[in-house]
């Protein structure tokens, strides 16, 4: 029986290594890779013939005739016909990839734009098959081929149709027009070999039709040079392949095909653009992609979707966001089109995202095209009047060196023709003015960006500013506040609040934090100056512990922390500055951490979000 692999899917295959035996031996699955142009002696039963993916068959042998096979002067090397399955967990939250992928902060806006739906791409789903008949591809997908070996034309496992669904359905895709094009090479439990996957790149290599494509392989297993080198030939036939990085939470560099350096291996995010703790990581990880509950078309009938998790999940996204890149620029090599997801991919912006890997989220629509520069975009900045002012705008890509221009700058400031830096001190005031920068590279090639500036005089406050908490005394008990216990209430003694009668203590109860959360609160983009305000009050059980503190968080990311240990007595106040979430929607966390052996409560009282 042949190894297994993986739905994520990464393969990953090594040479074979016999040890003959003086016992009958059973045969097994082999896969035979011929050198070039050569041919061994006719004296195996061929199974599967490759002619385009690698130069090759499969066949069974015992181990011992695996060994005088490898021998043949005709055979590059003998392996085992290993297994492959999908890596998926089943979830049920609504789906947000789509929301993510188009803008570069993790404010999610309810929406998806883009610009082409690809309509003149084919995408090959090398899967367990799609159920073309989902709604979802409203007529556009097709069956390729089968190789799986269960004689069933059609996706009894779901997985191929949720993937194919990412990549270009009407309602989950990120490529909406895309063709859609079946190869079955698992079978209904999401398992296939090494033989099924190379027969399936076989038949697309011979298939393909003239027009720019991509292919998906949501797998993998252990490495595996067979799979290796037919993805290769796949991309060298001119297919933009992406692959997922797997779920092992290990190193994507020792699993095929997520080794494959000439494809785009996906790792998988979450919604908070956390890495995926099952995700694998390291250097052969070409960037990442939503892949925590998300919501695509599913197999049951015509309109059915499910929710699943995985990497299998993620490497369907930059699929289609490959396809929206090709249906602009036909022509693009898979090189081209891998270098420019990457430089164009959103840095820094990913939690814990594993040794080796790098920090880019993909993204669409910023109207980068590749082999033109990729000029980054510097977000809203805001300025008070009489104050200087730089702001550093950098391009990657195309053929540098850049020439820089600018419209929309504020009065006293201009851009450098050569370095792109924005300087000066601004004398005018303007409130969320567009500011339009332009590089040229050396081959004429321009790309732009626009972002927002806010410049107003000093002791200016936004129209909409003041306090804007509901609640912010706990007066109101916990109206519009969420806690994980019973924590607001009339405390009195050590514990009472610093006004009024209610207060929210928040015990360090257990080490996986104890948290309140008020109602999410707006900040224009104008109101630059913004501040949360809060008063916190720590007293203790016992004795003081190191590992007792307050986290203030927002988006993820720690903002404050108050220390049990060393905080001053009485109430004191803090202060957060929040101008870098102006422009956003912010829903504050206030997490205590720690252990049950000394407990230490942080009496929080008067929070306020001061709009400036």
């Amino acid at each position: 029986m042949g190894k297994a692999l993986s739905l994520s899917m990464a393969v990953v295959v090594g040479l074979v290594s016999v040890t003959p035996s003086a016992a009958a031996e059973a045969s097994s699955g082999y896969v035979v890779v011929l050198k070039d142009g050569r041919a061994p002696a006719a004296e195996y039963a061929v199974r599967q013939t490759f002619r385009h993916a690698v130069n090759g068959f499969s066949t069974d042998l015992t181990p011992r005739q695996a060994q005088a096979l490898a021998a043949d002067p005709a055979v590059a090397y003998v392996q085992p016909n290993r297994r492959v399955r999908a890596d998926t967990t089943q979830t049920y939250p609504p789906s947000w990839g789509l929301d993510r992928i188009d803008q570069r902060d993790g404010d999610l806006d309810d929406a998806y734009t883009y610009s082409t739906t690809a309509s003149n791409v084919t995408a090959y789903v090398i899967d367990t098959g799609v159920y073309t008949a989902n709604t979802d591809f409203g007529g556009r997908a097709t069956w390729g081929t089968n190789t799986s070996g269960d004689g069933k034309d059609a996706d009894c496992h779901g997985h191929g149709t949720h993937v194919a669904g990412t990549i270009g359905g009407a309602r989950h895709g990120v490529a909406k027009g895309i063709n859609v094009v079946a190869v079955k090479v698992l079978d209904c439990n999401g398992n296939g070999t090494t033989e099924t996957v190379a027969a399936g790149i076989d038949w697309v290599i011979a298939h393909h039709t003239s027009g720019p494509a991509v292919a998906n392989l949501s797998l993998g297993g252990e490495a595996d040079p067979v799979l290796d080198a037919a993805i290769r030939r796949l991309i060298a036939d001119g297919i933009t392949t992406t692959v997922s990085a797997g779920n092992s939470g290990a190193d994507a560099c020792q699993q095929s095909p997520a080794r494959t350096a000439e494809a785009i291996t996906v790792g998988s995010t979450s919604e908070g653009d956390d890495r995926s703790s099952f995700s694998n990581t390291g250097t052969c990880v070409d960037l990442f992609a939503p892949g925590e509950s998300i919501t695509s078309a599913w197999k049951s009938y015509p309109d059915s979707t499910n929710t699943l998790s995985g990497t299998s999940m993620a490497a369907p996204h930059v699929a289609g966001a490959a396809a929206l890149l090709l249906a602009v620029d036909p022509a693009t090599t898979p090189a081209q089109v891998a270098a420019h997801l990457v430089l164009d991919a959103t840095p820094g912006k990913i939690t814990d995202v594993g040794p080796g890997s790098p920090n880019r989220l993909v993204v669409v629509g910023t109207g980068s095209r590749p082999g033109y520069p990729i000029v980054a975009n510097p977000g809203y900045r805001a300025q008070r009047t009489g104050t200087p002012m730089t702001i550093q705008v950098a391009a990657s890509g195309g053929t540098a060196p850049y020439t820089w221009s600018a419209a929309g700058l504020p009065t006293g400031t201009s851009i450098g023709a050569s370095t792109g830096l924005i300087s000066g001190t601004p004398t005018q005031t303007l409130v969320n003015s567009p500011v339009t920068v332009s590089a040229k590279d050396s081959a004429n090639r321009t790309t732009t960006v626009r972002f927002l500036v806010t410049v107003v005089p000093p002791g200016w406050t936004c129209p909409s500013g003041g306090q804007k908490l509901a609640n912010p005394g706990f007066e109101s008990g916990d109206t519009v506040w969420w806690t994980s216990g019973y924590y607001v209430d009339r405390w009195t003694g050590v514990n009472a609040p610093r006004t009024g009668s209610w207060a929210v203590k928040i015990p360090t109860t257990t080490s996986m934090g104890n948290h309140a959360v008020p109602e999410d609160v707006r900040i224009p983009q104008e109101c630059a100056w913004s501040t949360l305000t809060f008063w916190v009050k720590v007293t203790h059980q016992g004795a003081k512990d190191d590992w007792d503190k307050l986290h203030v968080r927002i988006d993820g990311k720690t903002l404050a922390t108050v220390l049990g240990k060393t905080a001053p007595a009485g109430y004191q106040q803090y202060t957060v500055d929040l101008s870098g979430h102006a422009g956003k929607t912010v829903r504050i966390w206030f997490t205590t951490w720690g252990d049950t052996a000394n407990i230490t409560d942080f009496v929080l009282d008067d929070v306020a979000v001061t709009l400036r």
